[in-house]
């Protein structure tokens, strides 16, 4: 029985070569992230200090290494924007409705943090999208199934920044979590890709 591919831009290339392709915006989207967090340390990227004023401090004191850290953190956000219309377009197959839920808490959750004014409801949006995007990977076939319980795992452990005490007791093994299961899913989609013969019975 043959299957049908979708044809079209955005249906171009094995989505193997596609999966890979999104492997690779995820590579840069953390590359540039940590080293927003190398340059800028204390007010750049995820290890920027809790309060305002320390940061503001840390800004007087390092003008530019504050502009870098600044820059590499737009840079990061365009890559951000980027993979999850990749991602979307990765899981549509599984279930369109849940990859564009998927897709649309990861940008507001990312629009938020940008914005930082309302950092309070960051989480909330990001607990949304990481268990959307668990449960893609678990019911999709083409990927592993244990990197959805990873994935949904550590998008939940975002809840503990809703408590700022608690957020800084459980900041590095928090961090280790969510670079784990990133990581782990990056790496798979940029070496192995997905197994392409589920994917296009999914697309079909």
């Amino acid at each position: 029985m043959s299957i049908a591919v979708p044809t079209g831009r955005l249906g171009t290339g094995s989505p193997r070569t596609r999966a890979r392709i999104t492997g690779i915006v995820y590579l840069l989207f953390f590359l540039t992230a940590i080293l927003g967090s190398i340059v800028a340390p204390g007010i750049s990227g995820p290890g920027s200090a809790a309060d305002a004023a320390t940061i503001a401090t840390n800004i007087m004191a390092h003008p530019a290494a504050f502009r870098i850290g600044w820059a590499l953190d737009l840079v990061s956000t365009a890559f951000y924007v980027a993979l999850m219309a990749l991602l979307y377009l990765l899981f549509r197959p599984v279930s369109r409705m849940f990859a564009l839920l998927a897709a649309f808490f990861g940008l507001v959750g990312c629009a938020v943090t940008a914005v930082g004014t309302l950092f309070l409801l960051g989480p909330l949006l990001i607990l949304g999208a990481a268990p959307l995007l668990g449960y893609l990977i678990f019911e999709s076939g083409f990927l592993p199934r244990i990197l959805g319980p990873l994935v949904a795992l550590a998008g939940l452990d975002w809840l503990t920044f809703l408590s700022p005490p608690l957020a800084n007791q459980l900041l590095t093994p928090l961090e280790v979590l969510g670079i784990v299961a990133e990581g782990a899913l990056m790496l798979w989609l940029l070496v192995r890709g997905v197994d392409s013969r589920r994917w296009l019975e999914l697309a079909a």
